[in-house]
């Protein structure tokens, strides 16, 4: 959690921003009073009814982490004791980002350059929005709204990862212009394949998932698909043999079918992995697949080597509990836990969260 504590100064003044030590002190001088606070607060206080004060771990500065606990959390990390300021919370980010699941931040338009700035595209983001100026749309709309979205992301909910511009003035002040996009986590709900009264049609939503895949994943090579029913009907489109419940590796040179954890193993080049789990069960390693060994997980840049697949009637059925993994290996298992995209549609994806069975 990042937080900008000058965030919204000048707002109540009549100052266009809070951005600079000038605007700062004016905005002082004419009275104003910092709100950022009491926007975190409000924020914090709506996630901790939601999902209560031990479900998350925060990483922070030593005075975010002050307010967190102030607020009844109990994991809280400290990650840097610099005092509040553009360049440390670019710095704190940069140095800390890959340990997180989601960044969020209290702020605005020029909070919200600094985490972008700092930041890797992939990880999601969510601003509490605190400033003044607000053109940006990675924002909540309210710090109440923000901490419903965080406690969906908790909780197992349709949570989509889109991809919102951040705007701000440029530096002329002449107009606003986009400085790149972070990762938004959106609660999504029943939004696309879906029959009247919101029920998914699951054979329209496999279909869907198939035209996305066909544009971003089946032409890789080589490429290696787990068991399963969904699985099978993708492998089915590629005319090269399928297995209901084997692995099965497709190449320029051919396919393998029912695959080995020794074939895995010795992919050559940077093979990609495509699986989905059992509905209601979750386990998205260590059951029927386990040709996935610790092993070779271990060799995986999770980000680009690994595609996950599932209708959101199957994500439905796990009821908000995460996806598990058991690899007989606890380090590798406790490596996997995070925040994973799940494919379920054409151009529709959801975050959901990953555990280890052994927690």
């Amino acid at each position: 959690m990042v937080l900008n504590p000058v965030a919204g100064l000048g707002g109540s003044v009549g100052l266009k921003g809070s951005d600079g030590i000038a605007l700062q002190t004016e905005a002082l001088h004419r009275g104003a009073q910092p709100l950022a606070h009491e926007r975190a607060r409000s924020f914090l206080s709506v996630l901790s009814q939601e999902v209560g004060t031990n479900s998350i771990h925060w990483f922070a500065n030593e005075a975010v982490a002050a307010l967190l606990v102030g607020c009844g959390f109990n994991e809280v990390e400290i990650l840097a004791n610099e005092p509040d300021g553009p360049k440390n919370t670019v710095e704190m980010v940069r140095k800390h980002h890959a340990l997180t699941d989601c960044i969020v931040f209290v702020g605005g338009d020029g909070t919200a350059r600094d985490v972008l700035a700092s930041c890797n595209a992939d990880i999601p983001c969510l601003g509490v929005p605190a400033g003044v100026k607000m053109h940006s749309g990675v924002f909540a709309v309210s710090p109440q709204a923000a901490g419903k979205v965080i406690a969906e992301l908790v909780t197992g909910g349709m949570v989509a990862p889109i991809s919102r511009e951040v705007r701000d003035w440029d530096d002329q002040g002449e107009a606003v212009i986009s400085f790149g996009e972070l990762r938004v986590p959106e609660v999504s709900g029943w939004i696309q394949h879906t029959k009247s009264g919101g029920r998914e049609n699951e054979t329209l939503a496999v279909d869907e998932i198939i035209a996305e895949l066909r544009e971003r994943v089946l032409q890789q090579s080589p490429l290696a698909i787990g068991p399963g029913g969904t699985t099978f009907q993708i492998k089915s489109v590629l005319d090269s043999g399928a297995t209901l419940r084997g692995f099965d590796i497709y190449s320029d040179t051919g396919s393998t079918l029912d695959a080995t954890e020794h074939d895995l193993r010795n992919l050559s080049g940077s093979p990609h992995f495509l699986v989905s789990f059992p509905d209601v069960q979750g386990f998205l390693f260590g059951r029927g697949n386990q040709q996935m060994s610790a092993e070779v997980l271990r060799r995986l840049d999770m980000n680009s080597q690994l595609t996950i697949v599932a209708t959101r009637t199957k994500l439905n059925s796990l009821e908000g509990r995460p996806l598990l993994v058991d690899t007989n290996d606890a380090k590798v298992d406790a490596e996997l836990a995070g925040l994973y995209e799940i494919v379920t549609g054409y151009e529709d994806r959801l975050l959901y969260r990953v555990d280890s069975a052994s927690v």
